[in-house]
């Protein structure tokens, strides 16, 4: 067993909008979820079929969301067998699926998943079939500490690239996915943050008063526990070990913002609405970044600009893309560190 993993279990602070924290049961089944959700997904792009919709699997469907994204153009079907007449409203809760159901429903909402929900699993269906029984047969077999903890390691390794300021703030806005511009701020990464020990994500202090320090914080670990399917898809050919993430920098980069919507959108977190939108375009500077930041910390109500297609968010806010640009390239120097 590697002596420097970083086990913590950071859902348990996890709060919703109006400041409590979630059940005892809601966030045993986040765990359960995740790690039976990950194992599943390990392989190559499949569409989901979720027989069920007890509050578990209604976790294994927000699982789901959360992870199944692919370079592929194809989008991840995920399919709900429910006898319930109010599923919907059952998956609008927070704990599940919340503004992700509403948003799937609007016309060309571009993102790289689909909700079906149907009374009969279908004849003959192809993919991976998710049971109540796999589940518990799956989480029986595991270690406690396997199942409630959560290796935070590549998390806090993901957060760090937000701490490299104007080496990514700083490069234009034009031609953001040729990845020789990343160089210097690539250099900077491997040796201010992935030559030393790996610190805790947790700050017990913060987190208890800062809920959406601790949503971003969890939206790390989400970004993070794609990074094995990323490189699995990143494996084969001639190419060296770093080209073939440079030479898909700019899949990886759309898959990553898709990633991120639902997450965001499933997080509580809504697009900006109209008034809002105005709002924003006429304040220019400064006033606009603060007009920005009032609208995504508020915890009553979150709102994020960035929730939009990703070719929307090219004219929004582009620096947002070179984030997502230097995350994927950054990613097998993540797992080469934390492999070694």
């Amino acid at each position: 067993m590697n002596k420097n993993i970083v086990r913590e279990s950071p859902f348990e602070y996890l709060k919703d909008r109006n400041g409590n924290k979630f059940s005892e049961e809601t966030v045993k089944n986040w765990y359960k979820a995740r790690v039976y959700v990950l194992d599943r997904l390990s392989g190559d792009q499949q569409d989901v079929l979720i027989d069920g919709d007890s509050p578990l699997m209604l976790s294994v469907a927000r699982h789901v969301a959360l992870y199944a994204h692919f370079i592929s153009k194809k989008p991840t079907v995920i399919t709900l067998v429910s006898q319930n007449d109010n599923i919907e409203d059952e998956l609008r809760k927070e704990e599940y699926l919340c503004n992700l159901v509403d948003y799937l429903k609007r016309p060309g909402c571009d993102l790289d998943i689909e909700l079906n929900i149907v009374k009969e699993a279908p004849d003959g269906f192809q993919g991976i079939i998710m049971t109540e029984k796999d589940v518990n047969d799956f989480i029986n077999n595991k270690k406690p500490e396997d199942v409630y903890t959560i290796d935070t390691r590549k998390a806090v390794l993901a957060e760090k690239i937000y701490e490299l300021g104007a080496l990514i703030d700083n490069l234009p806005a034009e031609d953001i996915h040729c990845t020789k511009r990343y160089a210097m701020a690539l250099e900077a990464y491997e040796y201010d943050f992935l030559r030393g020990e790996i610190h805790p994500l947790i700050d017990k202090a913060q987190w208890e008063s800062n809920p959406i320090k601790v949503k971003n914080s969890v939206s790390s670990i989400y970004s993070a526990d794609c990074f094995e399917s990323r490189a699995r898809a990143m494996k084969g050919g001639k190419k060296g070990r770093y080209e073939i993430w440079e030479q898909n920098n700019e899949a990886l980069s759309i898959s990553e913002h898709a990633r991120w919507v639902v997450e965001r959108l499933i997080m509580g977190y809504r697009p900006i609405n109209r008034n809002e939108r105005l709002e924003y375009e006429i304040l220019f500077g400064q006033k606009r970044l603060d007009y920005f930041k009032k609208l995504k910390s508020n915890p009553h109500d979150l709102v994020h600009i960035d929730i939009c297609s990703y070719r929307d968010l090219r004219r929004i806010d582009p620096n947002s893309l070179k984030y997502d640009s230097f995350l994927m390239l950054a990613i097998p120097r993540i797992l080469n560190k934390i492999n070694e």
